[in-house]
């Protein structure tokens, strides 16, 4: 078993995420193709003919999809919806440490408190305290900004962490075993997506 690596101030943050939120129906072509070695050209199908769209959708989805464990990529295939969501957000979460950081430092600890409504101004101050660590979120322009704003309540929504966008409320969240046995094998650190406390994180990563 791994354990997250602690970031450092001088590791730049990857912010190609705006190319897509978490869109599970194309993740999930992109996912069964991997899966079965496919390797077919799937540009027209994800951009629905838009070659430059699908082409954008592809690269990203295998970027994503390619930080998963050969059983979590089995799992998101073959689970069900709510954990084909909760994988989806692992991949996202992998591939780009700012969603992952924003759920991890502001989502979880709001909900360790019970204090479950989100609001955009404390994604801006989370923004704004990344970015003393990060120049390059003073590289991006205000126009990028709000995509990235948008984006990253989008794949919240999207992944069942908080009910809308609009009202920003963060839903609890039920895990299935099998699925939890599949993050533990990876980290146990990877359950505190799911705003798990620490306490709640131990008794379920005891070895089968």
């Amino acid at each position: 078993m791994t354990t997250l690596s602690l970031r450092t101030p001088s590791t730049r943050y990857d912010l190609g995420f705006t190319g897509s939120t978490i869109r599970l129906d194309r993740m999930l072509i992109v996912a069964r193709a991997m899966q079965a070695g496919d390797e077919r050209d799937l540009t027209e199908e994800l951009g629905n003919g838009k070659m430059a769209t699908g082409k954008r959708m592809l690269i990203e989805f295998k970027k994503r999809l390619g930080t998963l464990t050969v059983d979590q990529l089995s799992m998101l295939v073959h689970g069900d919806l709510r954990s084909q969501k909760q994988l989806a957000l692992l991949a996202v979460c992998k591939a780009y440490p700012f969603i992952r950081d924003f759920i991890l430092e502001v989502v979880r600890e709001k909900a360790l408190v019970f204090d479950m409504q989100l609001t955009d101004g404390e994604y801006l101050t989370f923004a704004r305290r990344k970015a003393e660590l990060h120049p390059e979120l003073d590289e991006v322009t205000p126009i990028t900004l709000n995509k990235m704003r948008q984006v990253v309540m989008k794949v919240l929504e999207e992944s069942g962490l908080i009910d809308s966008v609009r009202s920003k409320v963060i839903q609890q969240q039920v895990m299935a075993p099998d699925l939890v046995r599949c993050l533990n094998d990876d980290s146990s650190d990877w359950l505190k997506l799911y705003l798990l406390k620490e306490s709640d994180i131990h008794p379920m990563t005891v070895p089968r």
